[in-house]
């Protein structure tokens, strides 16, 4: 299905809720986006060396340097009994030693912008200054677009409806990813004898228009490349079907991927607050 608003050409699933009107652009002249490093965490709950990059993620996460640096997704996908694992089967399969994106030798493992990536070395404190150079590296690379996006929630039937807005600063063929991710969810780790709740679980992909799972994103602007300072929008719906997902302690969590040879690379990332407050385009100061 094809709806054209604001004369901008949008793909979209068979939606029965309302789609939300763009969110306000608090610079419509800017192309100078704020950067977030795209952090895919491989984990597990039975994952024994898992608490040698937990700790230092949630180290990163609180520390003020870091905090805004990066968007953080941990997939759980090491043991299939793992009450923060994905919730569809499919995504579990794809996702497991992160096979949908080329594949990863062992667990933990930590993806940055699907170009590089950290290991355990058996030390906290070595992991979390790799972990901080990974960040450092990718928000070194400015920006070559930005993320808006608004949602509706249905809280009856538990379908979330996104519209994501991509504002490109380079003339790039980009894709867009939306991903559910959920906090608090309980689960004793094992190898530590304190971490007992998980955050930022990958709980669900959301499909593209013709219903397909796309792990590198869907294009935007019909496949062809944009032009600098367009926008294209793309609508995804996602039903949380699974009753344990508790809609209060779920987000968003958004990601703009663009070709590289072979591959792709994520050239930016965001989440929102929560399943309803819209997250406008964030301009470098």
């Amino acid at each position: 299905i094809t709806e054209s608003t604001k004369n901008k050409p949008i793909s979209v699933q068979v939606i029965n809720d309302a789609i939300p009107d763009r969110a306000e652009d608090p610079n419509p002249t800017s192309t100078s986006f704020k950067r977030r490093a795209m952090v895919m965490q491989f984990t597990g709950t039975n994952c024994g060396y898992c608490p040698y990059i937990i700790e230092p993620l949630e180290t990163m996460a609180a520390d003020a340097a870091y905090k805004d640096k990066f968007s953080w997704a941990a997939i759980h996908t090491f043991n299939s009994d793992d009450p923060a694992a994905p919730c569809n089967s499919s995504d579990y399969t794809k996702l497991s030693f992160a096979a949908a994106y080329g594949g990863i030798s062992g667990y933990p493992t930590v993806l940055f912008d699907l170009t590089s990536q950290v290991g355990n070395l058996g030390s906290v404190a070595v992991n979390l200054a790799n972990l901080k150079k990974a960040v450092d590296n990718s928000v070194a690379n400015p920006a070559s677009a930005g993320i808006s996006a608004t949602m509706t929630l249905d809280e009856n039937n538990r379908v979330v409806t996104a519209r994501v807005s991509v504002k490109a600063k380079d003339a790039k063929v980009y894709r867009v990813s939306m991903w559910v991710l959920e906090d608090k969810i309980r689960g004793n780790q094992n190898g530590s004898t304190t971490i007992q709740w998980h955050d930022n679980a990958l709980r669900y992909v959301a499909r593209g228009a013709d219903g397909s799972a796309d792990y590198y994103g869907y294009p935007l602007n019909e496949g062809k490349a944009m032009s600098a300072g367009q926008v294209c929008d793309y609508v995804f719906a996602v039903n949380i079907s699974n009753q344990s997902v508790n809609l209060v302690n779920c987000q968003l969590l958004f990601f703009v991927t663009t070709s590289v040879g072979n591959s792709y690379t994520v050239v930016n990332s965001a989440v929102t607050k929560d399943l309803k407050t819209a997250m406008p385009f964030e301009y470098n100061n």
